[in-house]
Order: structure tokens, then C-alpha cells, then sequence
């Protein structure tokens, strides 16, 4: 929908079209190994193997340790099976996760109106999930963690582009993004030292270290 758009309007940038091609490489790329899961593990199997062998033949070559262990290639393509195997077997639950998805998506775009109406920037629907997709996009497709200073970036500008002011287009922008990222990062980083789970780990690896 955002792409239709933005070709509609003439506001479709190569940018805009690489970071969607990086987000389904990756997606593909995903699918692809679920499928290879169901109906080729032997496949699956020799490809994980192939990637262990190159990564750890180029990391000697360059006088590095092994990064990948050994049963890296095992662990991580039995995690692709087992997951295929779950969404194949419990198509009521994958429909309850994708409506769940969709849920919060549509969650996520009311907050960015309600942002836009906060700063008496109103816009049309069409420019709102506009500037949502391509704060997912570069979200997924930007090399810093969570898209940090790439989303903020291409969101504003993808709706200033639209005919929102560059003031607020920004302060829009970068009020979703403290919502919907950096608040609850915080919050978390805050809150995580309580998992139980998290102090045994931490500790246990202390420990290693100590007898190391």
C-alpha cells in the first residue's frame, strides 16, 4: 500500500526501493530456509555446514579464532525444522500470531495520527502508512541497531516529502520513534536485571570466567 502510494504520487525514491529490496532479501531468505525446514532438511542440513566451513575457512585465513563451533551448523538447522514443523502443524496458531501482528501494526499507525493530530499536522491515510512503512523498512534494512538515526531520518523525510512541514514532520517522527522504541528500551534495560533468568545467566557465566 505505502509503495503504491508514493509511485502515485510520484515521491518514489531509490532509497525508498533499496531499502524494500533489503527487507525482501531478507524475508525470502527466511521463507526460504522454513521451506527448505519442511521439504528439504538434508539440504538444509549441507547448507548450514557449507556456511560453518566458509565462515571459519575465512576467519583462519585472516589469523582470527573459529567463530562458529562446532554443532553451530546442527543447532541452528534443527531450529529451522522445528519452527517450520510448528507452523505447519498449527495453522490456527499461526493466524492468531499474524491477526496479533496486524493488531499491533494498526495499533502503531493510531499512535502516529494521534502524534500528528498532537501537532496540528493532520494527514491523510494514505501518507500515514506511507511514513510507517518506511520507518519498518529502515528499521529492518538500516545497519545500526533498530534503524537508530536512519528510520528517524527517511520517516521524516518521506513525509515532508508529502507535504507535511520539516518541523513537525521531525517532531512527529521522532516522538513515534521514542514511544515505540527508545521508551520502552529504556524500560526494559531497567527492568531486565530482575529476571530471574537473566541473573542466573550472568551469573553462571561469572563464574565460568572466574574458573577460566
Amino acid at each position: 500500500m505505502a509503495f503504491l502510494y508514493l509511485f502515485l504520487q510520484q515521491r518514489l525514491y531509490a532509497y525508498e526501493i533499496l531499502g524494500a529490496a533489503v527487507v525482501l532479501a531478507v524475508t525470502s531468505g527466511m521463507v526460504g530456509l522454513l521451506t527448505l525446514g519442511l521439504w528439504g532438511r538434508d539440504l538444509l542440513y549441507r547448507l548450514f555446514h557449507w556456511v560453518q566451513a566458509t565462515v571459519n575457512r575465512v576467519t583462519a585465513r585472516l589469523g582470527r579464532p573459529i567463530s562458529l563451533p562446532k554443532g553451530w551448523a546442527d543447532e541452528h538447522a534443527a531450529e529451522f525444522v522445528q519452527a517450520a514443523q510448528a507452523v505447519a502443524t498449527h495453522p490456527r496458531k499461526l493466524i492468531r500470531t499474524l491477526s496479533a501482528a496486524l493488531t499491533g501494526h494498526l495499533v502503531n499507525l493510531a499512535c502516529f495520527y494521534t502524534l500528528t493530530l498532537a501537532f496540528h499536522e493532520p494527514v491523510a491515510l494514505g501518507v500515514l502508512v506511507a511514513g510507517y512503512a518506511m520507518s519498518i523498512t529502515f528499521r529492518i534494512a538500516s545497519i545500526t541497531p533498530q534503524g537508530a538515526g536512519v528510520a528517524e531520518g527517511v520517516t521524516a523525510l518521506v513525509y515532508a516529502s508529502l507535504g507535511v512541514p520539516q518541523t513537525q514532520a521531525m517532531a512527529i517522527t521522532l516522538a513515534f520513534r521514542g514511544l515505540f522504541i527508545w521508551v520502552p528500551m529504556f524500560v526494559g534495560f531497567v527492568l531486565v536485571h530482575r529476571v530471574g533468568s537473566f541473573e542466573g545467566r550472568a551469573r553462571s557465566e561469572s563464574e565460568r570466567g572466574e574458573t577460566q
